[in-house]
């Protein structure tokens, strides 16, 4: 699953209705690509029903604070913007630097993601809170 994969789930499971052409439009591929893509999805049971059930029920959430080594923080905030599984960043002030969301269905997913954030040039430190409601 790519990230293309990724963003139908997102676009089906806010409104497992739209059309296959609206989806292709937003994500600036071909109709026949959503169709196939859809297809594969079905398949390798990543959608069990056309109400959209993901492999996990509920994608879990993790806040993951980051420190950065100084005058590093914008360019940090710009690498983890670019890494799978990350929603939101935010630069902050207060004791640390940067703060993500991230989601995944696994938690193998999230320990990869962290530990890509982790090896980013001017990350100091990491501190990761996961989410429970």
């Amino acid at each position: 699953m790519d990230e293309i994969d990724r963003k139908i789930l997102d676009i089906l499971e806010d409104d497992a209705r739209t059309p296959f052409v609206e989806i292709g439009k937003n994500l600036g591929i071909s109709e026949a690509t959503v169709r196939n893509r859809v297809k594969a999805l079905v398949k390798s049971d990543q959608i069990k029903k056309f109400t959209i059930i993901r492999a996990a029920k509920e994608r879990m959430m993790i806040i993951v604070l980051v420190s950065t080594i100084s005058k590093s923080t914008h360019q940090v905030a710009r690498e983890i913007k670019k890494l799978e599984n990350v929603e939101e960043v935010y630069e902050v002030s207060g004791d640390f630097d940067i703060i993500c969301i991230v989601k995944a269905n696994t938690v193998k997913d999230l320990n990869k993601t962290v530990d890509s954030i982790r090896y980013i040039e001017g990350v100091k430190k990491t501190v990761t809170n996961f989410v429970l409601k």
